[in-house]
């Protein structure tokens, strides 16, 4: 990295430890502990390095090895100012909590010293292996002991460490300056004092192809050209279409659209091109000249004396496209502003144009596309091979192939990387020289600057300075590591990387930005659902401009003296970096062998600020390493990854890093965490996923003021057993708080918890007393709660009804919450705040649960914004009444998508004189309401023109008391998709579709008879129809389309029109006469069953000319088959227990013998259940089969001579046979 970009990482750096603690309750603390003018003047030197980079630095800083080096020193002071302000961030925060628990009697800090060690512990995992080696560990230990508890504040030793940081400050800033302003008088000097005009390099391109054959693009470029030459697309702009083509530096973007320019189907199809290379600002002017210049080929260019007006630059490319079909590129676009005023004249152009658009970033293609960006990666192996061998000058049997294809998977299918290594390969063709490139990384070579590495770097250095520090943080992964956006939010957190949010934002928050916004410039990429990785030759990058500073290592490299962040990738590495103290084991003995330098790999790493040990399964098997968390390790650590531990002795040592904010402790086997844990008062985040045996925290957790996130297993309510949790106040989320009667757990603690958000779920709001208690949990506060679940414990009894509905009223949630549980509640009205719009006005889920007491529902149709309503299990509630929905001229439940009414045993009675409400509802859901006898007449009137004009799904179950006054009629439902209703009792049922698009109709009557009035002549949509009928229905046909009423038959079916492919009729009430009417109404099913109708003699399935597959089962009273049509489309057919089918079928083959081959010649599979239907005269006709099965005839124990003739006509090479017969049959 040169001068300019180090010195604006340090300033970005600086911006942030002074953002981090300015203004805040830092300096008040340090003007009550003596520190006052030490602090300021620590504040005043990073202002003044900050500015002084400012100025000095940006593009023109001098290229300098020695101010390289000061800057190097300057970013090393920066850390340990960063170090020291932490320290006093962590004393202030101790002295709180040591106060508090004091005072009013916290969670108490504890004073104890623990026995720590420093070693780590190689132990093999046999069977409980730690009660074999816990005597040997334990004298090992012994003897190397340390204080842990957290160091205490010595305020001369912090003044002084602030002093000697500002002095270090002052002196390097005035050797940087001294630097910068004698490199500006020499240049000015030797320039005679004349400023030199500042020229910008551009990068450029140009429509001509600069590689003779383009590997691997033939599908892309083809894909390109058809959708640009289409003419029946649709544009937000007019008369042109703009496709953007999005990828990361050297991935061929611009030879891909060169090849897209040139191509002579283009060529033919556009009558005007033109090309212009954008480069890092969006100049409108000079870019519509580069356009008109592309267009004219510079030869009518006119010669303007000054710099022409963006209006003569518009006017002139007008003319030269308007009424033309063109097409323009835009090649290597970094901004979208002013994007407006470029493509102004492009609408003069005539329909089909088209600008195409290559660029990094994918919100400058969402901001100018008008397409789906298509996303252009490396090549594919074959084709980069064949690449990387033109490239280097060799062929595919040159003796250097091979260490050619290890070179080439290094660079990942990128072509610039291909050509900047094959201009180093290709220089000397031996192998000596060719395995030193082999064992090198791309970024470590010197590049040119269209050479892959600085293409890429321009990526980097058009983030801003957070975003910068952001990626670089990433070279701590390895090469090909998936990281959750979670994973990598957090370590972002722990290293300040990610500044101090505003009011309504968590770091969290501002963290998915960042990572968004690198999303989009293509530094990440999505593998999977939840998943990043970073692009290798990005990786590189990573690792170029770290410098050194991260370092992912498996012990076989040194670490750098420079490495803040490490990342260790498997533990049985870590006694080859001296990470680790070997331990023999032998049996159940352990031998300890002491060696000297055992933690000198971290002890010289002064700045350390990362450990990452991979969460590998390895580190569970024998012989792995068990990493003992040392004391003498640096202060400095931010981030603690220790997956797979076993023991708290492992951690007991983690209180000396008091600077520590991400503790990951995944996959580990813990019972419970050691207390040094809860003295890491700046801890953030605690990682404890995946840790079955962990099932409490140490009750002192509650100290970690300043702790956000608990990362646990769903499920896993850990934090509802600490008391006084209320302590920590920078907690965000919180799911569950059971409220107890013991000290620590009142509703109360939730007070200090403003930043909560999410789900909070409290419950046992048995034990809280009254109004007053309940409103002192401060719910109205909590502005970041979107989802509030309040609870009592069923069956309790301690407090009266009218009490309950005090202690809801007290529990006011915030405007913002959009869903709220109440379940258990027993008052027999609700508060006022919940029949106010005001108080829910985002509200979109409410659901009311057990409150068995509740005898009026509030007027829930005021509120503006809800979606789903469930209403269970209300065992007081008689009547749904006009108090429901609302009043005047207001449109009750205007949002109201779902209504859910289940479990209601005394309520009679639902019903409304307006039907000036549900105007947006989708699925009616009315069950197990035994005494429900009325639902609202106004959804049955015939007057209404729509019944719920967007139902989509109606299920009405076990409600044996209703009795409409009328026909149930659904006159026209354009949206609905599913009816499922299940009614005892009298009730009339009528289906009337109008434009009625139905997916699936059950009509179940199997709880008592029905009078059912089947009106389905409108369905014609409807693709599965299923008719289940006892005894009791008898349904005829009425030839005419009337009502009702007009009708003498009191059960009919009306036409029924239909496109349903499957059709399915089922049930002992179904007759032959029924069955005709069902079928002679026009329906075209491909797919017809008819089972379990004992009534049924005869069938006649003349009008199915599209009938694909035919079952017929338990129809033992079927004897007569009718044939008036052909079934030319019949392959399936499928017949059990109904024993006269084959006589019946051999009978109709009999009396129309030529029609019927010709019918049943389709037929491919039949399955049966009958030997009689192996006989010659039906067989023969079968050509076509593919498949027969027999399933188990009880009555049959052989086949006889004919049977075996007749199935032998069907066998051939495609024909197979599968019986399953009772006995196994020969031949005879």
């Amino acid at each position: 990295m040169d001068v300019a970009a180090a010195a604006g990482v340090v300033g970005g750096f600086l911006q942030v430890v002074f953002d981090k603690y300015y203004g805040s309750k830092l300096e008040q603390w340090a003007a009550r502990s003596g520190l006052h003018g030490d602090f300021l003047s620590l504040k005043n030197q990073l202002h003044m390095v900050r500015a002084m980079l400012e100025a000095g630095g940006g593009g023109n800083a001098p290229h300098n090895d020695s101010l390289r080096s000061l800057i190097v020193e300057l970013k090393s002071a920066a850390y340990a100012a960063d170090n020291v302000l932490d320290e006093m961030e962590y004393y202030r925060l101790k002295e709180l909590v040591e106060d508090t628990s004091g005072r009013d009697g916290g969670a108490p800090s504890s004073s104890a010293r623990q026995v720590v060690g420093r070693i780590l512990v190689p132990a093999p995992l046999l069977s409980n292996p730690f009660k074999r080696a816990r005597t040997g560990a334990d004298e090992a230990l012994q003897g190397q002991g340390a204080d842990t508890d957290t160091p205490n504040f010595d305020q001369d030793a912090m003044s002084s460490k602030i002093k000697s940081i500002s002095c270090c400050l002052e002196q390097i800033a005035g050797m940087v300056r001294r630097i910068i302003e004698l490199d500006k008088l020499v240049s000015m000097a030797s320039l005679g004092h004349v400023q030199p005009e500042v020229v910008v390099s551009l990068r450029q391109t140009s429509s001509f192809p600069t590689e003779t054959k383009l590997f691997g693009r033939d599908e892309s470029t083809n894909n390109i050209i058809n959708l640009m030459l289409r003419t029946d697309m649709e544009s937000r702009y007019n008369n042109f279409n703009v496709l953007p083509i999005v990828g990361i530096g050297g991935v061929g973007k611009t030879a891909l659209a060169q090849s897209v320019y040139n191509h002579q189907r283009v060529v033919d199809s556009f009558q005007v091109r033109a090309w212009a290379c954008v480069s890092d600002t969006l100049d409108v002017r000079r870019v519509i000249a580069d356009l008109i210049d592309s267009i004219d080929g510079g030869q009518e260019t006119p010669k303007f004396h000054r710099v022409p007006s963006l209006d003569a630059t518009q006017r002139t490319l007008l003319t030269k496209i308007e009424g033309k079909r063109f097409l323009i590129v835009l090649d290597d676009v970094w901004v979208s502003s002013h994007w407006e005023k470029l493509c102004g004249p492009f609408s003069a152009g005539m329909s089909g144009s088209m600008v195409l658009v290559t660029t990094r970033q994918r919100k400058i293609a969402k901001a100018m596309g008008t397409f789906d960006s298509l996303t252009l990666h490396g090549l594919h192996d074959n084709e980069f091979w064949a690449f990387f061998l033109q490239c280097t000058n060799i062929t595919e049997d040159h003796s250097l192939a091979r260490i050619g294809r290890k070179i080439a998977l290094k660079l990942y299918g990128n072509p610039l990387a291909a050509k900047t290594m094959g201009r180093f390969l290709s220089e000397n063709h031996e192998e000596e020289h060719w395995c030193k490139f082999l064992n090198r990384n791309i970024w470590e070579l010197k590049q040119e600057p269209d050479d892959v590495m600085p293409v890429l770097l321009l990526s980097y250095q058009h983030l801003p300075l957070s975003l910068q520090r952001c990626f670089t943080y990433c070279a701590i992964f390895p090469r090909g590591y998936k990281f959750t956006e979670q994973e990598l939010i957090f370590a972002w957190m722990a290293q300040g990387l990610v500044p101090t949010p505003g009011e309504d934002q968590t770091l969290e928050d501002v963290g998915k930005e960042y990572l968004n916004e690198l999303l989009s410039c293509s530094f990440f990429h999505i593998i999977e659902s939840g998943h990043y990785m970073i692009p290798g030759l990005l990786h590189d990058l990573a690792q170029l401009v770290a410098e050194g500073e991260f370092q992912a290592t498996n012990g076989k490299f040194p670490i750098s003296v420079e490495a803040c962040h490490l990342y260790i990738s498997h533990s049985d590495h870590a006694r080859d970096m001296g990470l680790c103290h070997p331990l023999d084991c032998s049996g159940i003995q352990m031998k300890r062998r002491i060696q000297k330098n055992s933690w000198a790999g971290l002890l010289h790493l002064k700045n350390l600020r990362t450990i990452m040990f991979s969460a590998s399964s390895s580190i569970w098997s024998p012989g792995s390493e068990v990493v003992f968390v040392q004391s003498n390790w640096p202060s400095t650590i931010r981030l603690l990854s220790l997956p797979c531990t076993f023991r708290k002795e492992q951690l007991a040592a983690v209180s000396s890093f008091i600077h520590l904010r991400y503790l990951d402790l995944r996959w580990s086997r813990l019972e419970e965490l050691p207390e040094a844990v809860c003295k890491l008062y700046l801890l953030q985040v605690l990682n404890i996923k995946h840790c079955p045996c962990l099932l409490h925290l140490p009750p002192r957790i509650a100290n970690l003021l300043n702790f956000e996130h608990l990362i646990a297993d769903e499920g896993k309510h850990l934090l509802t057993g600490v008391p006084c949790v209320g302590n920590m106040t920078s907690l965000l989320l919180l799911d569950k708080f059971c409220v107890r009667k013991t000290r620590g757990f009142d509703i109360g603690q939730l007070k200090r918890l403003r930043n909560l958000r999410g789900l909070l779920k409290v419950q046992n709001l048995e034990n809280v007393d009254g109004n007053e208690e309940a409103a002192n949990a401060r719910l109205s506060d909590k502005r970041h709660l979107t989802e509030l679940w309040l609870s009592w414990s069923a069956g309790s009894c301690v407090q009266e009804p009218s009490e309950q509905y005090h202690v809801l009223e007290g529990l006011a949630p915030h405007s913002n919450v959009s869903c709220l549980h109440i379940t258990g509640y027993r008052g027999s009205t609700t508060p006022s705040w919940l029949a106010s719009n005001l108080s829910l006005s985002s509200l979109e889920y409410l659901y009311l649960d057990y409150c068995s007491e509740l005898e009026i529902l509030p007027p829930l149709g005021l509120l503006p914004h809800l979606r789903k309503l469930h209403i269970v299990n209300m065992h007081a509630l008689r009547r749904i009444g006009s108090e429901f929905y609302s009043s005047g001229q207001v449109v009750g439940f205007p949002c109201l998508e779902g209504l859910f009414i289940e479990t209601m045993p005394e309520l009679e009675d639902w019903n409304v004189d307006d039907s000036n409400v549900f105007p947006s509802l989708t699925s009616l859901t009315v069950e197990d309401c035994p005494k429900l006898s009325r639902i609202p007449s106004f959804l049955w009137s015939r007057e209404n023109k729509y019944w719920f004009p967007k139902l989509g799904k109606i299920n009405i179950k076990y409600c044996p008391e209703l009795v409409l006054s009328e026909a149930l009629l659904i006159p026209r439902l354009p949206w609905l998709l599913d009816i499922d209703i299940q009614i005892w009792g009298q009730t009339v049922i009528n289906l009337r579709g109008g434009c009625l698009e139905v997916s699936e109709i059950n009509a179940n009557t199997s709880s008592g008879p029905i009078n059912a009035v089947l009106q389905l002549h409108w369905l014609k949509h409807v693709s599965s129809f299923h008719i289940w009928a006892q005894d009791s229905l008898s349904v005829h046909p009425c030839k005419q389309k009337t009502e009702p009423s007009a009708c003498n038959s009191e059960y009919m079916v009306n036409s029924l029109q239909t496109s349903a492919e499957k059709v399915e009729v089922t049930g002992y009430g179904i007759t032959d006469e029924l069955l005709s009417a069902i079928l002679e109404n026009e329906i075209c099913p491909s797919s017809l069953s008819i089972s379990d109708c004992p009534q049924i003699t005869s069938l006649d399935l003349s009008p199915l000319r599209s009938l694909k597959s035919l079952v017929i089962h338990n129809c033992v009273s079927l004897r007569k088959l009718f044939d008036r049509q052909y079934f030319t489309a019949l392959r399936d057919l499928e017949v059990t227990n109904a024993s006269s089918f084959a006589e019946a079928w051999s009978e109709l083959l009999g009396s129309r013998y030529a029609e019927w081959g010709q019918v049943t010649t389709s037929l491919e599979s039949l399955t049966v259940d009958s030997t009689l239907f192996l006989n010659s005269p039906l067989c023969a006709v079968l050509t076509s089969l593919k498949k027969l099965t027999i399933h188990s005839d009880f009555r049959v124990t052989s086949l006889s001579r004919q049977q075996v003739q007749a199935l032998l006509l069907n066998l051939s090479a495609r024909s197979w046979v599968y019986t399953m017969l009772q006995s196994t049959f020969s031949s005879q």
